[in-house]
């Protein structure tokens, strides 16, 4: 290297040629002019195949310069020819079955190893081309590795070698045994085979290796591709079983993936329980694999109760809890049948609406898990308004909040994954009542390319591509709020919304790529009467879906008044109202002009009226900043004198061991008495609404009738012929548990609908199977 002083230089100059063995640079340092001059280096001592450095000791490595180097006569280029005619060998030779990996890194060149069989220059039997290359070694061959640089020359480079032996667990008497919490498990199936009396999933399956591990507590088991193969050169499928010997396993259940074909996999283990792990490649290459194990132990249910319900949102959109000491707390209502049973439970918020909202079960270790989900504030306001098993589908409303009940057998422990989700909105977006921007009165302009609308009234969508986009809007002043909800598209970049109300800015919402919806709210105040709301694309693409803006002083509205109400006695009675205004808002219902304890619900539900019920009923509403008052409506509750029946018993015909049941229900002054009779005869005992024959038989056939009585007066039911038919029916109908109104033009009343014990509620499909007969009576035929 020489240096040349006393050349000013003021800039910084750096060529570079890409075949050349000199540098040059002009370096703006101290005012020198500096020059790096490289002289010709001698030739690597492996540069020639007949000097190739053996491979040993194992793990190997090297580093060195690939300059100087040449390529001697009749060297082989390998399967590409975009290599320079700069080379190194290197030889290695096993004593042992196994897999050779070797490979080269360089910062400023690509390398190209070729790996070759074969000990003779001119004979040479090309295996591998890459930057790294695995060869199955066998002992007794020769293997030769050529590194050169793609398109060009190379400099320094690292050069790395580490051996794998063939694998000792092929066999199941062979495994391995893991103990303790968490292990990455290695496998390369290199020679391995299938046993005599090996459980197979799949009768291609040609090769196999296998571990144990001893559960060392009660927990949660996850197996997943080895974080150590990043990303996995191969891919292997597991399957799980215990016992003794290879041709006495037992598979047992796990949680399998649902979109990745090959992890994770969850289950429970019990303490002391040995797993077997069984492995098998998919394809036939030697390239390696492997499975993470990780193991922890069951925690005491933390949502055991409604009130503890875990949320559910878009920084958790899934959970996995324990249901491990949980109950069913006293009010709490179940979905699913036999018992006893337990449940734990979430809470999730609507985004948008949806008619493809649902809640389902994932990779925990618990399967056919009933959910339930309801709406309402407490235990005793619940509605259910979706159910299933592992899943449980439902219309959402955007803003509305959903309690999640997953109900188990009491005696299954373990942890239960649980998401919600919209798979999309409806397309008719739920009403905000004292929305201003379906006021006619709230002018909106649009600036972006793309708007949707609801029933001709403007701004319900908006849709910013791209930055600048803005939405001016004309309103009033004072305070008011702007819940939207915000979604990204997520085949696109990241994106940005940026909102600004006047001249401050109020919000910068970062969008990341694949969150498809997120909702915001901002609370927000006028400057002026005319104040300017806008949303600015700073980048990507946003949509806004269902903007609403919200006065936030507003004294409450009753929207819809309660309806008056005519209803027998003993029956319930329903009061409802709606009502717009600031949050918070106090509720209150009143009879006879003083307040109703607990009444503190739009919803005002009285289970079983009597006479002292009938009277004048009203809801207040209260707010901050004023109260509202609803018209008085009344209740009358008609008391009959003489009991009436409202349901006849209907006859039926039944074959042996069927499940049959006669159904009444009448009204009347309280308390009735029910007597049935069968050919004339009281039946003892039949002295509720219904009479049921768990296993019909011949002596069942016949005539009944039932007595209602109030014990002043009585009445007799219509008699209904219960035949006795010898054989099931090939076939029958299906059967919906729905109270429906069938007048025209009238709603739906998905009021309860109940077995014929009158007891059992009709509302889940985990109690019925699919294609249940109906017969003429109210009994369903299972």
């Amino acid at each position: 290297m020489c240096i040349l002083p006393g050349i000013q230089a003021d800039y910084v100059f750096t060529p570079y040629q890409q075949q050349s063995t000199t540098r040059l640079a002009l370096l703006a340092a101290s005012c020198q002019l500096t020059v790096f001059c490289s002289t010709l280096a001698a030739a690597p001592l492996n540069d020639n195949f007949a000097d190739a450095l053996p491979i040993d000791p194992l793990p190997y490595s090297i580093t060195g310069n690939l300059q100087g180097a040449t390529r001697e006569p009749n060297e082989p280029l390998g399967p590409y020819s975009d290599v320079g005619t700069e080379s190194l060998w290197w030889s290695f030779a096993p004593t042992e079955l196994g897999v050779l990996t070797v490979s080269a890194q360089a910062d400023l060149w690509q390398p190209r190893l070729v790996a070759y069989r074969g000990s003779v220059l001119t004979n040479l039997e090309s295996l591998a081309t890459a930057a790294t290359v695995r060869v199955r070694t066998d002992p007794g061959q020769v293997y030769q590795f050529q590194l050169a640089a793609v398109l060009g020359s190379g400099s320094e480079f690292a050069l790395a070698a580490s051996f794998t032996p063939a694998p000792t667990n092929d066999l199941f008497a062979q495994r391995i045994h893991l103990d303790g919490t968490n292990h990455t498990i290695s496998a390369w199936f290199l020679d391995a085979s299938v046993e005599p009396g090996e459980p197979l999933a799949d009768p291609a399956i040609t090769r196999t290796l296998w571990w144990s591990w001893t559960a060392p507590a009660d927990g949660r088991v996850v197996v997943t591709p080895a974080s150590t193969m990043v990303p996995p050169t191969g891919k292997a499928s597991v399957a799980f079983y215990t016992g003794p010997a290879v041709d006495q396993l037992t598979p047992f259940s796990v949680r399998a993936p649902n979109t990745y074909a090959y992890g994770p996999w969850t289950f429970a283990a019990t303490a002391g329980t040995v797993y077997h792990l069984q492995l098998w490649p998919q394809g036939d290459g030697p390239e390696p694999t492997g499975f993470d194990l990780a193991f922890t132990t069951f925690s005491p249910a933390r949502n055991d109760n409604f009130a503890q319900a875990t949320v559910l949102d878009y920084d958790h959109p899934s959970t996995i809890e324990s249901n491990v000491g949980a109950t069913r707390e006293p009010g709490e209502p179940s979905q699913r049948a036999g018992g006893p049973n337990k449940s734990i439970w979430w809470r999730w918020t609507a985004p948008y609406n949806s008619t493809g909202a649902a809640a389902q079960v994932g990779l925990g270790t618990l399967t056919n898990v009933t959910l339930a989900v309801y709406q309402g504030a407490s235990l005793s306001t619940l509605r259910l308004v979706g159910s299933g098993t592992d899943i449980a589908r439902f219309d959402a409303l955007a803003t509305e909040t959903y309690f999640i009940a997953a109900e188990t057998a009491a005696d299954a422990d373990g942890d239960i994954e649980l998401s919600c989700s919209a798979w999309g909105p409806n397309g008719s977006h739920r009403e905000i009542l004292g929305n201003l921007v379906k006021n006619p009165s709230f002018e909106v302009f649009i600036t972006a390319d793309w708007m949707g609308g609801n029933g001709g009234r403007p701004a319900c969508s908006w849709k910013l591509i791209s930055p600048p986009k803005g939405v001016p809007s004309n309103g009033k002043g004072g305070r008011c709020g702007s819940p939207a909800t915000i979604c990204n598209n997520p085949l696109l970049d990241d994106a940005t919304l940026r909102v600004k109300f006047g001249d401050v800015e109020i919000a910068l919402l970062e969008l990341p790529r694949f969150q498809w919806w997120r909702p915001a709210e901002f609370t927000l105040t006028a400057a002026t009467s005319v104040s300017r709301l806008e949303f600015l694309g700073d980048a990507g693409l946003v949509d806004l879906d269902q903007v609403s803006l919200l006065w936030l002083n507003d004294p409450p509205t009753i929207v819809t008044p309660p309806v008056a109400a005519t209803v027998f006695s003993g029956r319930p009675a329903v009061f409802q109202a709606t009502i717009s205004g600031t949050e918070p808002l106090s509720l209150q219902w009143y009879f006879n002009g003083a307040p109703l304890a607990g009444a503190t619900e739009a919803m005002l539900t009285l289970p079983s009226v009597t006479p002292a019920d009938a009277g004048s009923y009203f809801i207040v509403a209260t707010n901050a900043f004023g109260a509202a008052t609803s018209a008085p409506v009344s209740l009358i509750v008609e008391s009959p004198v003489s009991p009436q029946f409202v349901l006849q018993p209907q006859s039926d015909r039944a074959y042996a061991g069927q499940y049959v049941g006669l159904q009444v229900a009448a009204v009347g002054t309280p308390p009735l008495s029910y007597q049935w009779f069968h050919d004339g005869v009281a039946v003892p005992g039949a002295t509720s609404p219904s009479l049921v024959f768990p296993n019909f038989s011949t002596n069942n056939a016949g005539t009944y009738l039932v007595k209602v009585s109030n014990g002043t007066q009585s009445a007799t039911s219509l008699p209904a012929t219960l035949t006795f038919a010898d054989a099931a029916p090939a076939s029958g109908g299906l059967i919906r548990f729905a109270n429906v109104s069938e007048a025209p033009g009238s709603l739906t009343i998905f009021a309860p609908v109940s077995d014929v014990d009158g007891v059992t509620r009709l509302n889940g499909r985990d109690r019925f199977r699919p294609g249940a007969r109906v017969g003429p009576s109210i009994g369903c035929h299972l």
